[in-house]
């Protein structure tokens, strides 16, 4: 099996499993509040509203990894030399954590690149 195959296969599997996923989630959680409107309409209700919260936090989350990647890459840009996650969330007062995944997401969409390794430590740039 060549392996541009074998990226494909998994890219289409896994999209496969996401949706899914998603169907089964979105079919129990219409059977649930089918079944609490039968039994009491307020539990209904506020199964509604705790589903409608935890899609906004969902979005807020989302929100939140978009403006620490916009503030790593323009930081990354401002620099114009490697640097690490730990750097980089100190220059942004931020945790290394979230960092270090804006950066995964950055080099992914190949807005940056690892430049090295220094001490077991990788190093980041911008292309």
């Amino acid at each position: 099996m060549k392996p541009k195959l074998f990226v494909r296969t998994r890219k289409a599997a896994v999209l496969l499993w996401g949706a899914a996923s998603a169907a089964t989630a979105l079919t129990c959680a219409v059977l649930t509040v089918h079944d609490a409107f039968d039994h009491d309409p307020v539990v209904a209700w506020h199964l509604i509203v705790m589903g409608l919260a935890a899609f906004n936090l969902w979005g807020a989350a989302t929100v939140l990894d978009r403006r620490t990647d916009t503030e790593v890459l323009h930081r990354l840009r401002l620099v114009r030399t490697p640097s690490s996650a730990a750097d980089l969330a100190r220059h942004l007062g931020r945790r290394p954590g979230p960092v270090r995944l804006s950066l995964l997401r950055l080099v992914r969409r190949g807005q940056a690149v690892q430049a090295d390794i220094v001490s077991g430590v990788a190093r980041y740039t911008v292309r």
